[in-house]
């Protein structure tokens, strides 16, 4: 725990210094996600998004986490945005497996 609680501390002195800094922001978002606090994760992902609305993986990882807090409609644009920005990220299997583009959402519409 020791590892941890050092780099959040560093994570946090580096934003008292310069609160827009998006790597501190984010490493910060994935460390209390991992530590099972979404809700502090969610803020700062969407802060890491204010302030650098390219971020894919930052629109990527809140789309995941809010999916595991059942926000569907939220996570699933967020996922989508992710993809707009670096289509790659669809290859990824949390991604792929229950993500779907508008064009598979047609097609199986229309198979009903």
């Amino acid at each position: 725990a020791g590892g941890v609680e050092s780099a959040e501390d560093a994570y946090r002195r580096v934003l008292e210094i310069d609160p827009d800094y998006g790597p501190a922001i984010f490493n910060l978002a994935l460390l209390r996600a991992n530590l099972g606090d979404a809700a502090e994760a969610i803020a700062l992902y969407r802060r890491a998004i204010a302030v650098d609305p390219n971020s894919a993986d930052a629109h990527l990882n809140l789309g995941l986490l809010l999916r595991q807090q059942g926000a569907a409609a939220d996570a699933e644009a967020e996922i989508r945005r992710a993809v707009e920005l670096n289509p790659q990220i669809a290859n990824n299997p949390a991604v792929s497996s229950t993500t779907t583009t508008a064009a598979e959402t047609t097609t199986t519409t229309r198979r009903k």
